[in-house]
């Protein structure tokens, strides 16, 4: 009998190690709160980014894979962007006419 209560707590014990407690996922408008609150030399994440700029996270992939887009910061695997050089790169989107020239 001993054999089956350890065969049972160790299996017990393996679900409860094995699974990832993740925190819940933000909502953009939390996101773009967390962008808009954020210091203007802060390091920010993609989905901040992209909550801001109302575009998805696979857009700014895309962008950097292709070279266009927004420059970034790569720290290991993580990638960041200077929060003022994203609000510049807005600014310098910004047209009176869609005849202005980029």
């Amino acid at each position: 009998m001993a054999t089956s209560s350890t065969a049972e707590s160790s299996t017990v014990h393996d679900r409860v190690t094995s699974k990832r407690v993740t925190p819940p996922k933000k909502s953009r408008i939390e996101l773009a709160r967390e962008f808009a609150e954020s210091h203007d030399d802060a390091l920010v994440t993609t989905d901040q980014v992209a909550a801001f700029l109302n575009c998805s996270e696979a857009k700014l992939e895309r962008d950097r894979w292709a070279g266009s887009g927004l420059p970034y910061i790569k720290h290991g695997r993580h990638v960041r962007y200077v929060k003022r050089v994203v609000v510049e790169h807005v600014q310098r989107s910004i047209r009176a006419s869609t005849s202005d020239r980029a």
